[in-house]
């Protein structure tokens, strides 16, 4: 017997499931500032015991990938400055988007059991299998840009209900899911980038940036929705669309009437506690899972149902042990190689963008990309090209330049094999990791990289 049930007969889950939750404890008590080695210690000798016990879930593929990027990272260690805050500072990434995905795996299963989700996602599949795409990067924009990545999770099991599309129109329906979070993540406050990025730029705040973050993210929709056509464009459907399930439109109205509130919450709860909204995500996690299982449990007796339905969300968390390795080895290789860079290099590489805007634009973008590409997590790569290429360094005004690094951060996560939405993606849809990241998105990318460059340029002299 395989799968989930032999898990749950045997009950080997519980304590690789533990090992998780010690993951997120020690990562928020880090995150409400508790020292630092006794914590990252914990943090992997728990994830390494999970990957021992949960070594089958992980594919051959992923297992090269990971020790490749270990292979480079021992060959850089000595160019670092620091490898050993290198490594905690990686280890304490890692386990901050570990917690991340289990949380929202709790709260996308609990989700989905609501009879609102359940009726949204009937109208996302009541279209046609060749015009989902428009459909479902609005609704993962609109999920995400309200609950970050739990938003996105929803709808990714939304669409690995429908197993009978063919290959071609399920790549594009999961695409759309990544592309609409990425979308979000331009404009969205729900997010760790926009509030990391602000802090770089003192100028700029968040009504400052609204704009152009909005027109860029509904530019990548256009693309994306085009490139989607043009592809389809021959394909025959077989059915015409079915009409939406009856209270399709008061469903749609309460789900975002909760998310908001959800929003709000998340919100609130950083403000008054200083933690980042990734961080609250984690914190809050657990108490709305309970109000939503209680909220849609079986009388009588809710609350025992709705705590039992939370226990057996657990025991799928041993199913996240792929993204305990990719995230654990990628947020130590990418410090370490971050730190690598000699400044020499940097310094050389600026005095020849400068006198080219488009080329200062193009060049962080790509830069941002490809380092995600191989490995250094997106959040440092955007980082780290912010700070050593600053706007006074490529002579461009503060607002381009932070959307040249907001648009290459948000591509790369659509890009980049590595991240937890193409990770997630591939898992719940059965589709290559490679296929479902570089594969499905390298032309996307393209476009929106011409595209942005092009406008960023035209914003330069306006915004001098």
């Amino acid at each position: 017997m395989t799968g989930v049930s032999s898990i749950r007969l045997s009950n080997s889950w519980k304590l690789s499931a533990g090992g998780i939750c010690v993951i997120v404890v020690l990562t928020l008590w880090h995150a409400l500032g508790a020292p630092g080695p006794p914590l990252y210690w914990g943090i992997v000798a728990a994830a390494l015991m999970i990957l021992v016990r949960e070594r089958r879930r992980i594919g051959r593929n992923l297992a090269i990938m990971a020790s490749s990027l270990v292979a480079v990272t021992l060959l850089l260690l000595p160019a670092g400055q620091d490898p050993g805050l290198g490594f905690e500072r990686g280890v304490y990434i890692g386990s901050l988007l570990v917690s991340l995905v289990a949380s929202v795996s709790i709260l996308g299963g609990c989700a989905l059991r609501s009879p609102v989700v359940s009726v949204v996602g009937d109208c996302l599949l009541t279209f046609p299998a060749f015009r989902r795409y428009v459909p479902f990067t609005l609704t993962s924009q609109v999920f995400s840009a309200m609950l970050s990545l739990a938003g996105t999770n929803v709808l990714f099991a939304i669409a690995a209900r429908d197993e009978a599309s063919p290959r071609r129109p399920r790549i594009a329906m999961f695409s759309a899911i990544t592309r609409g979070f990425s979308a979000a993540t331009f404009w969205s406050p729900m997010f760790g980038n926009m509030a990391i990025l602000l802090a770089l730029y003192p100028s700029l705040n968040w009504l400052t940036v609204l704009p152009l973050g909005f027109v860029l993210a509904q530019l990548t929709v256009v693309v994306g929705a085009c490139l989607d056509r043009s592809g389809c464009r021959q394909a025959k459907e077989e059915r015409d669309r079915i009409p939406w399930p009856p209270g399709a439109l008061r469903a749609a109205a309460t789900l975002l009437a909760i998310m908001l509130a959800y929003l709000v919450a998340l919100v609130l709860v950083s403000a008054a506690s200083g933690l980042s909204i990734t961080s609250c995500i984690v914190l809050l996690t657990p108490l709305a899972a309970i109000l939503i299982n209680t909220a849609t449990a079986a009388r009588p007796g809710r609350v025992t149902n709705g705590l039992r339905a939370l226990w057996g969300d657990l025991s799928h968390l041993p199913k996240i042990a792929p993204e305990i390795l990719i995230f654990m080895v990628a947020g130590c290789a990418g410090t370490i190689i971050a730190d690598a860079i000699p400044a020499a290099w940097v310094s050389a590489l600026s005095s020849h963008l400068a006198p080219a805007p488009w080329l200062g634009i193009s060049t962080l973008m790509v830069a941002i990309m490809m380092l995600s590409v191989l490995g250094v997590h997106p959040v440092l790569s955007a980082v780290l090209l912010a700070s050593t290429l600053p706007p006074q360094m490529l002579a461009l005004p503060a607002l381009p330049h932070f959307g040249a690094v907001l648009m290459g951060w948000g591509l790369a996560a659509s890009l980049t094999p590595f991240s937890v939405l193409n990770l997630t993606a591939s898992r719940q849809s059965g589709i290559a990791l490679m296929r479902i990241s570089v594969g499905a998105n390298w032309r996307f990318t393209m476009v929106c990289l011409v595209l942005v460059t092009l406008i960023l340029s035209l914003l330069v002299p306006v915004t001098r």
